[in-house]
């Protein structure tokens, strides 16, 4: 069953909105474990290692899932 151009298109919206936001917390992530790499003070690796923490459990994990259910909603819905 095919979806209406409407659905598609809002699905189509929703799915770009959470993979580019996905991809924007993989960044924000990479530079958090850069600066924790390049600290020369233990309490800058603990701070980067908490909100990596934060970022990876509350940001990456969620809006990967979201990329990939709407991904599959637009797969199966066209």
């Amino acid at each position: 069953m095919a979806m209406s151009q409407g659905a598609r298109k809002l699905a189509l919206s929703i799915h770009l909105t959470v993979s580019v936001g996905w991809i924007g917390t993989v960044i924000a992530y990479l530079a958090l474990g850069l600066s924790a790499v390049r600290a020369k003070d233990s309490e800058r690796v603990r701070a980067a290692w908490a909100a990596m923490e934060l970022v990876g459990w509350y940001a990456i994990v969620p809006l990967a899932v979201s990329s990939l259910l709407t991904g599959l909603v637009l797969a199966l819905g066209t």
